[in-house]
C-alpha cells in the first residue's frame, strides 16, 4: 500500500502482503509438469502442455486478489472505501474488475492498461 508523505517525512510501503499457491492448489498451473514427456499422450492430451479450465483459473483468481487485499485493509484498519487508487497486476480486466466490486472499491479508482500493455507476468517474472 502507498499513500502520499508530507515533504520531510520518510516516503515508502505502509505495508505488504506477499502470499504464494501450493503446486497444484491453482487450476491455472494443472497440467504442464511434465517437461520430459515428450510426446507421451494422456487421454489424447500431450502430458507437457499446460492445461487450464477457465471457469475455476477465473473464480480462483478472483477469489485470491479479493482475499488478499482484504486482509492487508483490514490489517491495517483500513476499507475499500478508503483506497484512492487501486494497481493490480494486469492479468484479466474480468478478474480486476470483479476483485475491485469485492473490495468496494469504486472502477475509475482502479487502474487498468491491459488494453494497452497486455498482462504484465513477463515484466514481473525474475
Amino acid at each position: 500500500m502507498l499513500e502520499p508523505v508530507a515533504e520531510g517525512e520518510d516516503a515508502g510501503f505502509i505495508d505488504f502482503l506477499g502470499r504464494s499457491t501450493a503446486p497444484g492448489a491453482n487450476p491455472e498451473h494443472a497440467g504442464g509438469r511434465e517437461p520430459d514427456a515428450g510426446f507421451a499422450r494422456d487421454g489424447g492430451t500431450a502430458l507437457h502442455y499446460v492445461k487450464q479450465d477457465g471457469s475455476q483459473v477465473f473464480k480462483y483468481a478472483v477469489r485470491k486478489m479479493y482475499e488478499s487485499c482484504r486482509d492487508l485493509l483490514a490489517r491495517n484498519g483500513l476499507t475499500g472505501e478508503d483506497v484512492a487508487v487501486m494497481i493490480p497486476h494486469q492479468a484479466n480486466i474480468r478478474i480486476i474488475n470483479a476483485a475491485g466490486e469485492r473490495l468496494g472499491i469504486a472502477p475509475e479508482k482502479v487502474v487498468i492498461n491491459i488494453d494497452r500493455y497486455g498482462n504484465t507476468t513477463a515484466g514481473t517474472i525474475r
